[in-house]
Formats: structure tokens, sequence, C-alpha cells
């Protein structure tokens, strides 16, 4: 281990403790806290769905300079508020990032400088301090920006509770507030899903996991149907957000220069041009590997309650390569 290295963990365990009881002294002067930066701007909520080109979209909407947008895409700070499961991954990921940033920091950079590791010291005081998380857009945003944008799929399986609080959270701080939820057909979503899976167990370990083999054992999972839950997140967001708050999108129409208008248009900010050559177009999401009919049938299965309440909500707008099945 490199000395930089044991000192940062030496320096984390001193002041773990520390970092927790201000986290919950600086929670009870919320209502005190000011986010000035933020008043009247627009907070862009991205909730999902997975795999349906959120990172591509975070992308886009950070290269305009009327958005600001943390080094860090995915900052689950509302999943984990309601998922301790989840809170303690985050915890335990920022901490570790902390100690390996400060163990490759050999030339002794100022890293209270450096723009990701400010985020990763940001979110690690999220966990302790629910102020931490709009004081991280605070720091960020600019005078000439209209809004702040986060996107994280999990925030998708959030309950209507959470989604309230957000919506209050907002409405104290005078932040208008803007919900993007991208939708992907549903089969083709968990396929891509399970393949994400195969690379990443091929990246770090010996063994092998295999998309087609594994179907039908994660077919039927509970994590992997309630990211495809569109019906209960879809009436989870309308039960507390207006229909103007809301863009209901969909994957397969993304990669269109009309479409991405639709949603600068929404967010309220200028079209700038976007590059579809780096886009995962739908075609060429499985690299040429599909699963057999029979698996497509079973899957279909799984999510016909999805299919049936898309059909309903969305009818002639629902892209038709979901009217397939």
């Amino acid at each position: 281990m490199l000395p930089a290295q044991r000192q940062a963990e030496r320096i984390i365990e001193q002041n773990f403790q520390r970092m927790a009881i201000l986290g919950k002294l600086r929670g009870q002067q919320a209502s005190a806290t000011k986010f000035d930066n933020l008043r009247g701007k627009t907070y862009v909520l991205g909730v999902g769905a997975q795999k349906s080109a959120t990172t591509w979209l975070f992308k886009y909407l950070s290269q305009s300079d009327q958005v600001a947008t943390s080094p860090i895409k995915e900052m689950h700070f509302f999943s984990s508020k309601v998922k301790p499961h989840i809170r303690r991954k985050i915890e335990k990921k920022y901490v570790n990032k902390i100690v390996r940033l400060a163990g490759k920091n050999a030339e002794g950079k100022l890293l209270s400088r450096d723009g990701y590791f400010q985020a990763v010291i940001d979110r690690l005081q999220m966990c302790y301090d629910d102020d931490a998380y709009l004081a991280h857009f605070n720091r960020l945003m600019t005078g000439k920006q209209k809004c702040f944008c986060e996107i994280s799929p999990s925030y998708a399986i959030l309950p209507v509770a959470e989604f309230r609080n957000i919506q209050r959270l907002c409405n104290q701080n005078e932040i208008d507030l803007k919900v993007i939820y991208l939708l992907r057909d549903p089969v083709e979503r968990f396929w891509s899903s399970l393949r994400h899976n195969e690379r990443k167990q091929r990246k770090r370990t010996d063994k092998q996991f295999s998309a087609i083999d594994e179907f039908s054992n994660y077919i039927n999972h509970p994590r992997k149907l309630v990211r495809a839950s569109y019906n209960q997140t879809i009436n989870n967001l309308l039960e507390v957000f207006n229909k103007d708050q809301l863009f209901f999108g969909f994957y397969e129409n993304l990669f269109d220069e009309d479409y991405i208008k639709k949603i600068t248009d929404f967010i309220g900010i200028d079209y700038h041009l976007a590059d579809f050559s780096k886009a995962v177009k739908p075609e060429g999401s499985s690299a040429g590997l599909r699963p057999t009919e029979e698996q497509v049938i079973e899957a279909y299965r799984a999510y016909e309650d999805v299919y049936v309440f898309c059909r309903k909500y969305f009818g002639d707008s629902l892209p038709d390569n979901w009217k397939s099945y």
C-alpha cells in the first residue's frame, strides 16, 4: 500500500465519526439552509429506465452551457434514502474512491481543486447530511445556466412518499422540477441488461456468465422485474406531479433530432447538435446474439401486464416494435 493511501485511510478513520455527527447537526438546520444559485432554476430529474440510453442523454445535456451536471452521473441520493442497502453500498464505494484517488496522487496535487474529487467528497457527505445534495449543485451552478440535472435509473423504484419529498424539497427552495422517464421495450431492456451483466462478469472474474444460458433463471428475478415495472413507476409519478412536469419518452425514438428537440423544449433550453454516432441504436444493441423465440415468449409473459398498461396509456405513440409480441 502506498504511503499516501495509508495516510488517506487514517484520515478517514479519524474523521468518519466526526463527519456523521456533523451531518446530523447540519440536518437539523435544513430550514435555514440557502441555495441561492438554485432559486428560480429548473431541476431536471431523470428516473430511468435502466438500459434505456440514460447515459447518452446525460452526456448530451452535459454538453449544454445552460445545464449544470455533476461529474457523477448517477448519485442514487434519493434511492439510498429509502433503501438502506443502497446507502451502505454508496458509503463504502465513495470511501474507497477517496482512498484510491488519494493513493494515486503521487505528485501531491491540490485535490480540493479537482472537480471529480470534490464531487466524490460531496457524495460521501450526502450519506450524513441531506442538505449536501442541493449544496453540491448550488456549488456547480453558474449564473448563465438555466437548470441542473441528475439521472439515476434507480429512482424508478422510488415510492410515492419519496417523490412527494422531492417535490416538497423543490417547493421549499423555489426550484422548478421536471422529470424525464425513458422507456424501452421491456423484453429488449431485459436482454440488454443480461448482456451487460455478461460483459461485466467477463471483465471482473473468471466465471463464465452466459446471457443465453441464464435467461430463464433471471426472467422472474424480483430485481429484474421491478426495473421494468413501468406501470408502477408511471402511476407513482402521476400521483405526485402535474403532467406538464413529466416527459415520458422512448429509447427507440431517442436518436432523432426532432425527438431531442422535444426534450430540450420540455426542459426549456436551446437545442444543440447531437452526436448520434455514439448512440447505441436498438438494432445493434445485442451485437448479433439473440435469445431464442421460446425465451422471448417467456419474457413477454413475465412483462405482459407492463405491455398491456403501456398500450392502453400511450396508444399509437408507442413504438411499433412494442406491438410485435
